[in-house]
């Protein structure tokens, strides 16, 4: 439950801060998800009931949102390719990649659309 709340809290602040921009800027800013959990990855972009009930409310909101197309990409990257690791296990070798600026994050499974209202 921890990762779909963690999920939906930076979907949030992901919508709130394009907003913002997108009203100085004028400009469309896409919002990208990526997790390393197959099955929120497939609750969103299947639109099916999670595998886990605890995860219902919490899922809610990103799946109408995934319905509405305010999010552009959802991506499953392995758990190994996880670059946010870096910040949250000490074991994790991904630190000296993870500020470089680039994504070198291998994606499994990926949905991209065009243009997201």
């Amino acid at each position: 439950s921890g990762e779909a709340i963690a999920l939906a809290t930076a979907f949030d602040e992901a919508f709130t801060l394009r907003h913002d921009l997108h009203r100085f800027l004028r400009r469309y800013i896409p919002i990208a998800l990526r997790m390393d959990s197959l099955a929120l990855f497939e609750a969103i972009s299947r639109n099916a009931p999670p595998k886990e009930h605890r995860w219902c409310i919490d899922l809610a909101q990103l799946m109408e949102s995934w319905r509405r197309q305010e999010i552009s990409q959802l991506a499953f990257v392995r758990s190994d390719e996880n670059i946010a690791d870096s910040l949250t296990k000490a074991t994790s070798q991904n630190l000296n990649r993870s500020f470089d600026g680039f994504d070198y994050a291998i994606l499994t499974q990926w949905i991209d659309r065009d243009h997201a209202v």
